[in-house]
């Protein structure tokens, strides 16, 4: 399957009194990075949503290396391990520059609000086997 990259430039205000990313702000560019996985298979987020559907994270493993640091430019790197209709596993990994900072398996299901499973509408066919 296709990696996708996305760059994210460090803001001031995501970092800690010693000038690293906090580790917790990782998690949020992560999530963006898997949001813009979503946008390129032609599913915007909200719309997922409008139409009854949470995409819902059911396991995460994160793994630090090293900071990223205020003003670095990073690259994150999103690879679809495993989809399925309703669930899947991402790998994803962030560097500023060839440093690898975090790398993250995700895995994610698909409910309704009520947090039931449910297979989406065809239209919603998250079982992609590679990006276009």
């Amino acid at each position: 399957m296709a990696t996708q990259s996305i760059p994210l430039q460090v803001r001031t205000c995501e970092c800690d009194s010693c000038g690293h990313v906090n580790h917790a702000v990782c998690l949020h560019y992560l999530k963006d990075a898997g949001n813009e996985l979503l946008e390129n298979w032609g599913f915007g987020y909200w719309e997922f949503v409008a139409a009854g559907h949470c995409m819902v994270i059911t396991h995460g493993d994160i793994v630090y290396r090293s900071a990223a640091r205020v003003d670095d430019l990073l690259r994150i790197e999103t690879t679809p391990l495993k989809t399925r209709r309703i669930s899947g596993t991402l790998s994803q990994r962030i560097f500023p520059g060839e440093r690898l900072v975090a790398g993250s398996r995700v895995s994610w299901c698909v409910t309704d609000r009520e947090g039931n499973l449910v297979r989406p509408a065809a239209e919603w066919n998250l079982e992609q086997p590679a990006l276009g």
